[in-house]
């Protein structure tokens, strides 16, 4: 039986999310207020966004998907990096658990 990537993507995200934390990737006081990713390597240049300002090739595969279709989606981001363009979504499930993807600007779901 041939399995979809997508869903083994989305069982991957939910799996990290369940995970236990060792040591703190973010900075902020007490997780409140705004959080920064930690990197050395690489500039990133997160700029929060209107859900509607989402590009419509990363909102239709989105719908279209049986494992995002079913979540909330809470937030976005806009991520410049190395000269791309990509969008960091935040979705809820019903358990108010919080999942994260990353999409390049063709919809596709991407590891920066």
């Amino acid at each position: 039986m041939k399995k979809n990537p997508i869903y083994l993507i989305g069982l991957l995200l939910i799996l990290v999310a369940c995970s236990p934390k060792k040591g703190n990737q973010f900075s902020g006081k007490g997780g409140e207020g705004q959080k920064t990713i930690a990197s050395s390597n690489s500039q990133f240049s997160p700029e929060e966004i209107l859900l509607e300002e989402i590009p419509k090739d990363i909102s239709h595969n989105v719908k279209k998907d049986n494992f995002f279709s079913s979540l909330d989606l809470v937030n976005a981001k806009k991520i410049k990096k190395e000269g791309k363009v990509f969008y960091d979504l935040t979705f809820e499930d019903e358990e108010s658990l919080t999942i994260m993807a990353t999409f390049n600007e063709n919809g596709q779901i991407v590891v920066l």
